[in-house]
């Protein structure tokens, strides 16, 4: 009987160890906001964050909303539709990211992203999401690899009439995007700040939110300014495109 009782209490310390992990690691992957500073707070989700109740945003201080519309040259998020549908009625200025695969042609991806988004290309900046992460696989060094999302860039800046932001970690921007694009930058940093030489426009700051209306985690964000300048980034894509 002794041995059942050291694997139970064995079986005991390596749950309790496991559990602290993943506190740790939640912990870890948020950072409190000063709401003076910036008062203006958002989301972003995917298929990944599940079911969005979007009537329920507004009363908890969300102000603006990013949608993933697609990925790679060939893939929808699974709640595109559904998301981009239902965003409209809630009132929220909302835009949508492209999730950018470094193998893949820049210039096809941007093809595949605006005929998915033609019908509405939302009302906030439209963004590239350009992260190592997820891109390990890629054969294509870091100089073929900003060409190819420079020509993204381009084709749908000419195509829309505005100029997009780039979303990206700390670790991708200063290795793929410092000193070779202007775009702004949506800067994904679990840290006190971003660095103040980022030219950031959105913050990321935590990716284990909860909000009474969504099913899984969120991404929480903030806006650098106050409502009127996010206000003065809406418009109506239909005017330009």
């Amino acid at each position: 009987m002794k041995w059942l009782k050291l694997i139970i209490i064995t079986g005991a310390v390596i749950i309790g160890l496991l559990l602290l992990v993943y506190l740790m690691l939640r912990s870890a992957s948020c950072v409190d906001i000063d709401k003076e500073r910036f008062p203006i707070s958002g989301i972003d989700i995917s298929e990944h964050t599940g079911k969005v109740d979007f009537s329920r945003l507004n009363a908890q201080g969300v102000s603006f909303v990013y949608i993933k519309a697609t990925e790679g040259t060939n893939y929808t998020d699974r709640r595109f539709r559904v998301n981009s549908e239902s965003v409209r009625s809630s009132g929220l200025p909302y835009g949508f990211y492209h999730f950018f695969r470094f193998g893949k042609s820049g210039k096809v991806q941007a093809e595949y992203f605006l005929s998915r988004i033609a019908r509405d290309p939302g009302k906030l900046p439209i963004v590239i999401d350009v992260e190592e992460w997820g891109n390990s696989s890629s054969k294509k060094s870091g100089s073929q690899v900003r060409a190819e999302v420079k020509s993204f860039i381009d084709i749908v800046t000419e195509q829309t009439g505005r100029e997009l932001l780039i979303y990206t970690n700390l670790s991708t921007y200063n290795s793929m995007i410092k000193g070779y694009f202007s775009n702004k930058i949506w800067i994904c940093a679990f840290v006190d700040e971003p660095d103040e030489q980022i030219n950031w426009q959105f913050w990321q700051h935590c990716h284990t939110g909860s909000l009474e209306g969504v099913d899984g985690d969120v991404d929480f964000n903030v806006f650098r300014g106050k409502l009127y300048d996010l206000e003065s980034l809406t418009v109506n894509f239909r005017d330009t495109w």
